[in-house]
């Protein structure tokens, strides 16, 4: 009787055990997933607000130029040089980001922007002199690059499947920031009594992202040695790309810096304020971003491009074609057609040659700084000689020419393929 009650008890000693390891072990693997589910949306949380932090330095300093000049005397054309010290900035991180990349690895080098980007931002929110504000665009410049670069490569690795989606959630959050920027500025100059407070505010978001980086560790991918792969630059196809890259980002820069001067000087009885009608654009390119993301992947990159750049061509004819009247809900069609083209070609590129993201994006985005760069002031050489109601019809050639490099480098990836 005792040996029976001996062999009970072990019994249940041995299933007591046994529910207890195995409670543990599902503890245990409940946390694994909860910390890999973790680590995936702190890294997706990462990308996200860095493109919120970009879009944020590209639009804060536009509403606070008067603001800025009461407190710092320069002249227009000074004021001119601050605007291409951060293109100057970002167009030398980016040209030297591939072999940044390639050195370091991603992780470090979008560490190192966090940090321009967080020491122009405090160089510019203590400047007393413009010469000192001057080298703090530079350096944010230099951290616009690296995120703008590096963020794009990553958001590419780790999105294979649906890259032109991926693309255009990443792009809804630059949006997001850019029309957060003006708001921002206008918050720390009527309510903070000080521009500064913008630049301290806003260098508190590379801090954030790069605390995300530090805590979630990049998942190992299947590895494609660039050695073993055709180098990309040879193809003609990806050429067109750039191309069509720069005109994209010429037309949209140009759209949205010239606008309110082209409805200023327009005899309609609305009392739109000028200064919001590019925000019209912004709203209407961010919300498509979101709305047609899974679109892109759905009837294929090419295919999209094509599709959203004639439509764009049809919308900018009715522009320079109807009445002036129209205008704000023709940009704001114009918008949302090109809402998701720079995260679809930025997708078609990184997409068509797997290993070689980071050097993809530097080159699609130096085209696209380049196009920022010449296209908007040459655009403002002709309103001097033709007046600036000549911004449709130049909008127009734009259009056409992005439309037609577009199916030329379709044509190209096919002959590629």
């Amino acid at each position: 009787m005792d040996l029976l009650k001996r062999i009970q008890r072990k019994k249940l000693n041995y299933y007591v055990i046994s529910k207890l390891f195995r409670i543990c072990y599902n503890s245990f693997c409940i946390f694994q997933l909860m910390e890999e589910i973790f680590l995936k949306k702190s890294l997706l949380w990462a990308q996200y607000i860095g493109f919120i932090t970009i879009g944020l330095v590209s639009s804060i300093f536009g509403p606070m130029i008067s603001a800025i000049r009461h407190d710092i005397p320069m002249s227009y054309q000074q004021t001119g040089l601050i605007l291409s010290a951060q293109s100057f900035g970002m167009l030398i991180m980016i040209i030297i980001s591939g072999l940044i990349i390639d050195k370091l690895g991603k992780k470090p080098f979008l560490l190192l922007g966090g940090l321009f980007l967080f020491f122009g931002l405090v160089g510019g929110a203590i400047a007393k002199s413009y010469y000192l504000l001057v080298a703090s665009t530079i350096i944010i410049g230099f951290g616009f690059g690296s995120y703008e670069v590096g963020i794009a490569a990553l958001c590419a690795d780790y999105n294979q499947e649906n890259p032109g989606q991926a693309m255009n959630y990443l792009h809804f959050f630059f949006g997001a920031g850019a029309i957060s920027g003006p708001i921002l500025a206008t918050i720390s100059i009527k309510t903070l009594d000080s521009w500064r407070f913008c630049y301290a505010l806003t260098a508190i978001f590379p801090l954030i992202v790069s605390l995300l980086l530090l805590t979630s560790p990049l998942p190992r991918l299947s590895h494609v040695s660039t050695k073993n792969k055709a180098f990309p630059f040879r193809h003609p196809f990806l050429w067109f790309l750039g191309l069509s890259m720069l005109i994209y980002v010429g037309f949209e820069v140009s759209i949205y810096n010239w606008l309110p001067v082209f409805w200023q000087t327009l005899e309609t009885r609305s009392s739109f304020s000028p200064s919001l009608s590019s925000s019209v654009f912004w709203l209407t390119l961010s919300v498509g971003r979101i709305l047609m993301s899974r679109f892109s992947d759905r009837i294929g990159l090419s295919h999209f491009l094509t599709l959203a750049s004639l439509s764009n061509v049809l919308i900018v004819l009715g522009w320079y074609l109807l009445p002036p009247g129209l205008t704000l809900p023709l940009v704001a069609l114009i918008g949302f057609a090109l809402s998701c083209v720079f995260p679809v070609i930025m997708a078609w590129g990184t997409s068509s040659f797997p290993g070689w993201s980071g050097q993809i994006s530097s080159f699609l985005i130096i085209f696209s700084s380049l196009g920022g760069l010449l296209i908007p002031s040459n655009l403002g050489n002709l309103a001097d000689l033709f007046g600036i109601k000549i911004l449709p019809l130049a909008l127009l050639v734009l259009a056409s020419g992005l439309f037609v490099t577009l199916v030329i480098a379709w044509g190209l990836k096919r002959v590629t393929s």
